[in-house]
């Protein structure tokens, strides 16, 4: 099985956030571990770098963390045909339809994330961690 990460689900593991830590750390182990290949696209780790900075305020910190994660997870390029092919999705927010068709193109099986909403309109299934975590535990 082949997934691309959204951004939220990255940030709650490296920002510890409360309620959705756990699962996101599910989500990287799995990865890890071999049990699936899990990607960030290459637009998410140029976001992530930028807001780890704002939290952090330390770009050592923020470097280490992304590489560390990157460690565990692959990087899928984002071209100019993703970008053109986004704005024409009938998805309202143009970074969710960016990394809808890189994992389109990249033939991603999902994409994990919790807006799933915003991917209603996704050529690849979006699920959340937890589903996520069901269907990798089974294989």
């Amino acid at each position: 099985m082949k997934v691309l990460i959204d951004t939220n689900i990255a940030l709650d593991l490296m920002t510890n956030r409360q309620d959705f830590q756990d699962d996101a750390a599910k989500v990287f182990t799995l990865c890890a571990g071999g049990l699936t290949e899990g990607f960030l696209s290459a637009n998410s780790v140029c976001d992530l770098h930028y807001i780890l900075h704002r939290h952090f305020h330390d770009e050592s910190v923020v470097r280490t963390t992304l590489e560390t994660w990157l460690n565990l997870v692959g990087v899928l390029d984002v071209n100019g045909e993703d970008c053109i092919n986004a704005m024409r999705s009938q998805t309202a927010d143009y970074e969710d339809a960016v990394i809808q068709q890189a994992a389109a193109r990249n033939r991603c099986d999902y994409i994990v994330t919790r807006n799933l909403r915003d991917f209603e309109f996704s050529p690849v299934q979006a699920i959340s961690p937890k589903e996520f975590i069901k269907l990798a535990l089974k294989r």
